[in-house]
């Protein structure tokens, strides 16, 4: 009987695909990275100076703002504001401020901007999805203060 996998040379070995399989993790992890700072270069002035209005406005002095940057996948970009963490998670060393107000750049399956995702984590379904403009966001942040039971601030 004949076999029908004969002839197939068999031209690579182990070390050698492991060596290209972590090249190509190398190559894809630096290209994610390039497009997360990217994105974060194109809407951090923007975002930042949103929610700098924001900490004057209703916690001025209180309040410290930050982003979520040192994640290694291209989609997950965020920025948040709240006061400034007391407790650390000794396994998260990065929390060094407590996320009330989030605001995520929401992506589609290829990491392109669609919108923003306002997450106010003091009231429970607080989230609003808003568009890529400064006027949406302004509007998606004061609608998770301002519908029902929201927090107002404390002395």
């Amino acid at each position: 009987m004949d076999n029908p996998f004969e002839g197939i040379k068999y031209d690579q070995d182990f070390a050698t695909r492991a060596a290209s399989f972590v090249e190509e993790q190398k190559l894809l992890e630096e290209k994610r990275q390039q497009k997360r700072d990217a994105l974060y270069n194109s809407y951090a002035p923007m975002v930042n100076e949103v929610l700098d209005q924001l900490i004057a406005a209703y916690q001025p002095g209180r309040w410290k703002k930050d982003s979520a940057c040192e994640n290694v996948y291209c989609c997950h970009v965020r920025w948040f504001v709240g006061p400034e963490e007391k407790f650390h998670d000794p396994y998260v060393e990065h929390h060094v401020v407590r996320r009330i107000i989030e605001v995520e750049l929401e992506q589609n399956n290829v990491c392109d901007p669609i919108g923003f995702k306002i997450t106010n984590h003091e009231a429970l379904n607080r989230i609003m999805h808003v568009g890529l403009s400064k006027d949406e966001l302004i509007h998606g942040i004061k609608q998770v203060f301002t519908l029902p039971l929201a927090i107002h601030p404390v002395a």
